[in-house]
């Protein structure tokens, strides 16, 4: 499967970053590719992250994904703005 994993923030070791770090991972252990959005994404957590890729709104425009998840409301509204998903 293709999977699209959406989050407020990726760049330091807490709650839900820490959450969608151990989700991708396995997610990538199992098979499946992996994508992160975020509108902040960095370091640490971008450097201890292997095998996933973390798209660009054109980027994401042109794939086609089986699975998306979205943490939160704000990220949700923010992609069906940005990515104009219904």
């Amino acid at each position: 499967m293709n999977i699209l994993l959406s989050c407020l923030s990726y760049r330091e070791y807490t709650g839900s970053e820490i959450y969608f770090y151990e989700l991708s991972t396995a997610l990538r252990s199992a098979g499946h590719n992996v994508s992160i959005f975020s509108p902040f994404v960095d370091n640490p957590l971008q450097d201890r992250t292997t095998g996933i890729t973390f798209p660009n709104k054109d980027e994401i425009k042109k794939e086609t994904y089986d699975m998306v998840l979205f943490n939160n409301f704000v990220i949700k509204d923010l992609a069906i703005l940005q990515f104009e998903i219904s």
